[in-house]
């Protein structure tokens, strides 16, 4: 891996050209945006320094900018002016180093950046030690002095490079030992998006003293953050970074997909670009890797243009952010897009133009970091052929169990669920970032719609104006009010997880108290079943520890100031209703915005009485206004209390009536056991919180579990260990008929007489999914009978196969009755063959006949797979 130090005047070149562009990528129409953009930055920061003769003086070199501990109010601000004046400075450097910008290669204004640079730091960035240890007379945020301060400060010297080793050729030695000596660079001391800026930033510091072998240790130490984290055994015990399930953590224990993952990507795609045309190995594998987040982590959260609250910690409560974001890694998709195989490449680039024609926000090019990926963007969204579509993650779902966040989508929503436990923290709140986050992994889930402005429905705005006990999904306190007890606490429950199979998932947790137990929270059970219409949501033996009484938000809306959303609901005794009421047992209710346009309906599943209100909430620190409108049950706190409802995006009256036909089937609701059928889809989910069983199923502990029937006869089996500390984990389904397909490694399934065990070897599997697939023989002959009575009824099989296609079909059953397995498969094989003739179809049957022969085939097929063939 050791760098040739042939390489280094291109990993210099590189670097530049990434941030300020090339003389051909600034001269095309599309990057004008961002070149002014430079040069108006330019101007405005320009105006804004001292000459030197003002530096002492004033205590810097910024107007209003004053530098020093002792002219700050406290080291976090003085740290942080002096991240600000070196990004000025680099702001400056960059509009006289971007080819084609006013002010390019005006060598008066660099000698004037180039005195500032060395001034700034002999005299203030000098200081010795790390805030981090509480070492030396530095002050105020590590991240000033390790991260903030030297990414500006290397860019700088790479804009200035050439006019420097004229000038001042000392400088850049005395700015990479000042950055050193402020650096804690063992060994995975730092982690993630942080050892990612770190190592970049030393790599292209190599590149600037000409010092080979620390271009190979900074590349060394950043392919270390690109490994996925081991859930069991992570390296060096370092928890931050892509897991094999696509979560992300940074923190510790913090979700962090949309933020720190976010950085973590963007220094990738900058790392393969400076790296390109040089002989370092190690990096040609980065863009595969980098395209595997964006299907597993980043699409999943990815929404219209809309990077989701619920994997940003404590940054989920900066407002206005929710499009920045995602734009952000529209530009690093861009540049990832031009380093992977053509197929993977093309599949990108029809995600990005997704994305942007999906976004509520247009995507500024003017924003971008690089000029480079402005002109690759602009090919891509002016590329005719190039049909937009997402192909990651437009319907599915997606158990990110390792963060416990689940995402589910369908066409028309996204929907995403927040939990925590012992593993996960609560929540994140820092440095008055996130101040009211108490309840935000109690289960607070978010319904993005269709078409909607985001800001407007969510993002940090949300987090301000609705009340931390009257988040979606939350049950707590009414009207709780806390002080902050952590930043990032565990809770005490062990169990949260989720299972997944066919798109269909299942989500569950036991609430629990802040570790330190600061603070009691309600206590209970709750899962969540996400089928295609609708979430249905179960909760159990929810009680308080002293007995206050509880609100549990069914759903928590905000609209834009001035929006007044309409309510319609239907009480128990069948009579309709508008607007607020309290305390109702209803049917269903229904919200809609006639404004912003989108609604959600709520069908209620047991007789609880339910609470509807809205109006206007201002705050103040950020201002805002928004009209807030909540569904909710009130129930005391010392009696247990059981709730069951259903979600319904996007649903129209007609829709929440039809409910009423029992497609949702409530198996079990009890501290033991939850669990849902619907039977329209013929889709069975379970959360087992003890040895315990519902119906036909039985668990002998903790256990996430879909059983999902196709038409095939065919059911998809996923099921996960939600506590991540069970050794196995053995489910048992008492029905008869039934036979193996497939199972993963790690699941072992025997059948005796009508039960069938499943048993999964769980230890150390952290809350994986383990899939398997049955076959429930019956119903697969009687979907066959099914198909072939229809095609007949369409006239779709020609009079002289009708016969035999019927005598096929009637062997099949009787063998099958008689428990003779081969002559069963064997008549079905003649079936299929018979039905894959063309002349069992009709003139002009054809089309109406390809379902029976896909389904036959996937029959035979899997009848084969079960050895019942012997």
């Amino acid at each position: 891996m050791a760098a040739d130090p042939g390489d280094l005047p291109l990993l210099l070149q590189n670097f530049r050209s990434v941030h300020a562009g090339t003389a051909t990528s600034n001269q095309s129409a599309a990057a004008a945006p961002r070149i002014a953009l430079i040069e108006a930055d330019g101007e405005r920061y320009l105006s804004r320094l001292r000459p030197p003769s003002q530096w002492e003086q004033y205590s810097g070199v910024i107007n209003d900018v004053r530098l020093g501990l002792e002219n700050s109010s406290n080291g976090a601000v003085a740290s942080g002016r002096l991240t600000s004046t070196f990004r000025v400075l680099c702001t400056l450097a960059l509009a006289t180093a971007a080819p084609g910008a006013q002010w390019f290669g005006d060598t008066a204004k660099q000698d004037q950046l180039i005195a500032a640079l060395r001034w700034v730091v002999e005299n203030y960035y000098s200081a010795q030690g790390n805030p981090y240890t509480g070492t030396g007379d530095t002050y105020g945020d590590w991240w000033d002095w390790e991260i903030g301060s030297p990414n500006e400060i290397t860019r700088t010297l790479a804009h200035l490079y050439d006019r420097i080793l004229l000038v001042d050729p000392g400088l850049v030695d005395l700015c990479v030992t000042m950055m050193d000596s402020h650096l804690l660079y063992v060994p995975r001391f730092h982690s993630g998006a942080n050892r990612a800026d770190i190592s970049l930033n030393y790599l292209v510091q190599g590149a600037l003293t000409a010092d080979a072998p620390r271009v190979s240790e900074g590349l060394a130490a950043f392919l270390t953050v690109t490994q996925v984290v081991d859930p069991v055994a992570p390296v060096d015990g370092i928890t931050d970074g892509f897991y094999p399930d696509g979560s992300f953590l940074q923190h510790v224990d913090v979700p962090y997909t949309g933020a720190y993952g976010k950085n973590l990507l963007t220094r990738l795609t900058q790392l393969v670009a400076v790296t390109a045309g040089t002989s370092l190995i190690g990096v040609s594998g980065l863009p595969s890797a980098a395209h595997g987040w964006v299907q597993n982590s980043f699409a999943p959260v990815t929404y219209e243009g809309h990077l989701l609250e619920l994997v940003k910690g404590r940054i989920a409560a900066r407002t206005n952010v929710g499009y920045e974001d995602a734009h952000i890694l529209v530009e690093a998709f861009t540049q990832l897009a031009a380093s992977l195989p053509t197929a993977q490449g093309e599949a990108l680039r029809a995600y990005i133009k997704h994305i942007a024609q999906t976004s509520d926000e247009t995507i500024e090019v003017a924003t971008f970091v690089s000029p480079l990926a402005i002109a690759a963007f602009d090919a891509l969204m002016t590329d005719a052929a190039l049909v937009p579509e997402d192909p990651f993650f437009e319907s599915g779902h997606k158990p990110f169990n390792s963060m416990e966040r689940s995402v589910h989508g369908r066409p028309g929503y996204r929907f995403a669920i927040a939990r925590s436990s012992s593993r996960i923290a609560k929540y994140e709140t820092l440095s008055g970032a996130n101040p009211r986050p108490w309840f935000q992994g109690e289960g607070a889930y978010y319904l993005y719609l269709s078409g909607q402005d985001q800001t407007q429905a969510y993002g940090g705005e949300y987090l301000h104006v609705v009340h931390p006990t009257k988040l979606a999904g939350v049950t707590a306190q009414v009207g709780e009010e806390r002080a902050q007890s952590g930043n990032s606490p565990w809770a005490t429950n062990d169990h949260s997880a989720g299972a997944d199979v066919d798109g269909y998932g299942t989500a569950s947790q036991q609430l629990g108290h802040e570790f330190n137990l600061t603070y009691l929270n309600p206590e209970g059970v709750k899962s969540w079943y996400m089928f295609d219409e609708e979430i249905v949501v179960l909760g159990a033996d929810l009680s308080e520890p002293a007995g206050r009484d509880l609100i549990t938000s069914v759903d928590t809306r905000i609209s834009p100031a001035g929006s007044s959303p309409v309510f319609n609901w239907v009480d128990g005794d069948g009579f309709p209703g508008t607007g607020g009421t309290t305390g109702s047992v209803l049917q269903y209710a229904r919200w809609s915005e006639p404004v912003a346009g989108g609604a959600v309906g709520y069908v209620f599943l047991n007789a609880s009485p339910v609470s509807i209100e809205s109006g206007a909430v201002s705050v103040t620190g950020p201002d805002l206004t928004r009209v807030v409108s909540n569904v909710s049950f009130l129930h005391a706190g010392d009696q247990p209390t059981s709730l069951a409802y259903a979600i319904v995006p996007n649903a129209d009256e007609p829709d929440l009536e039809g409910y009423q036909d029992g497609r949702l089937v409530i198996l079990a609701n009890d501290a033991s056991v939850q669990g849902v059928t619907h039977t329209g889809l013929g889709v069975t989910m379970l959360n087992f919180f003890s040895s315990s069983n519902a119906g036909v199923f039985e668990s002998d502990g903790p256990a996430s579990a879909v059983f999902a029937r196709r038409s095939d006869g065919t059911i998809g089996v996923g099921i996960s260990e939600p506590t991540f500390v069970g050794s196995s984990l053995t489910l048992r389904l008492s029905e008869p008929g039934i036979q193996l397909v497939s199972a993963e490694p790690g699941v072992t399934v025997s059948i005796s007489g009508n039960v069938t065990e499943i048993t999964l070897d769980t230890d150390g599997a952290a809350g994986r999914v383990f899939r398997l697939e049955l076959l429930d023989l019956a119903h697969s002959l009687t979907s066959v009978e099914a198909g072939l009575s229809s095609a007949i009824e369409l006239g779709s099989i020609s009079a002289s196969a009708v016969p035999r296609l019927r005598a096929a079909l009637q062997v099949a059953r009787t063998s099958w009755e008689a428990g003779r397995g081969r002559p069963m498969y064997l008549a079905l094989l003649r079936f299929s063959r018979f039905v894959d003739e063309p002349r069992s179809a009709t003139a002009g049957g054809e089309v109406h006949l390809r379902p029976l022969r896909e389904l036959a085939t996937r029959v035979v097929a899997a009848v084969k797979q079960t050895g019942q063939i012997r």
